[in-house]
């Protein structure tokens, strides 16, 4: 089943695998969530240092957010000594209160957020 909508907060709620029903007509369901949220939902850092991991940056965002996030390495962003992440975050207020801090602060790098609409 392939399901569309314009309603991005529809989309937000697909999103959370938890909101499937584990069953439909007596046939078990194994359902394939959209792999990133809009744009809308999501912040940009940009140039963020490589030895800094995944893990340091999700501890930072999850003491800043409490609804659910995803944390991705752009493609084609790696380089030598930095990179780009895409963060994606459930909940609209959250990504507007990070994008009005201006900045992240990770491992001891002042980290700038950007919105990845603009």
């Amino acid at each position: 089943m392939i399901c569309f909508t314009k309603e991005i907060e529809f989309l937000v709620y697909l999103w959370d695998t938890s909101n499937y029903p584990l069953k439909i007509l007596n046939t078990i369901i194994n359902p394939t969530p959209p792999t990133h949220l809009p744009p809308q939902h999501s912040i940009i850092l940009k140039f963020v240092a490589s030895m800094i991991s995944t893990e340091e940056i999700e501890d930072v965002i999850s003491g800043v957010c409490q609804s659910k996030i995803l944390i991705l390495v752009m493609k084609g962003s790696m380089m030598n000594k930095s990179r780009h992440i895409r963060i994606d975050i459930t909940s609209k207020d959250e990504v507007r209160k990070l994008l009005n801090s201006g900045y992240l602060s990770i491992g001891g790098y002042l980290i700038e957020a950007y919105f990845a609409v603009s």
